[in-house]
């Protein structure tokens, strides 16, 4: 009886080992990345001005992110300061 668990063991083995390819995948079924495509930019990007608005993390990896309302742009840093920045110039208002 013992044989036949070890035979057993070994199958269960095998068609563990061949993975979901023992279920008829084909490689021709992969998904293929999108062709790329030229295309005309229609908006030149530029850095118009940036700022340092206080401590930066020392420890921690926290995910602040700057805000706006359009005009002002609200920025805080890691130690809990905030700051207001003009949009169009980054003159700090305060």
């Amino acid at each position: 009886m013992n044989h036949y668990k070890q035979l057993a063991v070994s199958i269960l083995a095998l068609s563990f080992l061949s993975g979901c390819s023992w279920l008829g995948g084909k490689d021709d079924d992969i998904l293929q990345p999108a062709k790329l495509v030229d295309f005309d930019k229609t908006v030149d990007v530029r850095r118009v001005w940036s700022a340092n608005v206080g401590a930066e993390a020392r420890k921690y990896w926290t995910n602040l992110q700057p805000a706006s309302n359009g005009d002002v742009v609200f920025a805080a840093d890691h130690e809990g300061k905030v700051t207001a920045l003009n949009v169009s110039s980054g003159k700090r208002l305060w």
